[in-house]
Formats: C-alpha cells, sequence, structure tokens
C-alpha cells in the first residue's frame, strides 16, 4: 500500500508542480518581458514547467512519506 501511494505522490506532484511551474513561467514572461521571437517565451515557460515538475516530483513522496509515518498503524483483527 505504501508503494501505491508513493507511486501516486510521485504522478500527482509532478503534474501539480508542471501546472504551478508552468503558469509561473507564464507570468514571468510578461513580467521580464521575454522575447517571442521563434518561440523563446514558451521554451522559457516550458522551462520553468519542468523545474516546477521535478521539484513536484520529489518533493510530492518525501511528504507522503512523512504523512504515512504520522499516522498511527491499526492492525486488523
Amino acid at each position: 500500500m505504501r508503494i501505491l501511494a508513493l507511486v501516486a505522490a510521485f504522478l500527482l506532484g509532478g503534474a501539480v508542480g508542471f501546472a504551478v511551474g508552468l503558469g509561473g513561467g507564464l507570468l514571468l514572461n510578461d513580467y521580464l518581458d521575454v522575447s517571442c521571437f521563434e518561440g523563446a517565451c514558451g521554451y522559457a515557460a516550458v522551462a520553468a514547467g519542468l523545474a516546477g515538475a521535478f521539484l513536484g516530483a520529489v518533493l510530492g513522496p518525501i511528504m507522503a512519506v512523512r504523512a504515512l509515518q504520522a499516522r498511527p498503524r491499526t492492525r486488523p483483527k
């Protein structure tokens, strides 16, 4: 059961991290006035999204392990 929770946390953390990173990259492109010549603004936004996906994929399982350790295990009777 723990392995399934870790895999789910890895996938969900990566997806959420990519979405947050992509949104942040789009906002940062507007703020920094990145040129869109030959798709440079898109590349910058996707790079921020990939950085967010990496962080989410690393931090998701770490947080899942901490949450699983904090909860007491019950044994079936």
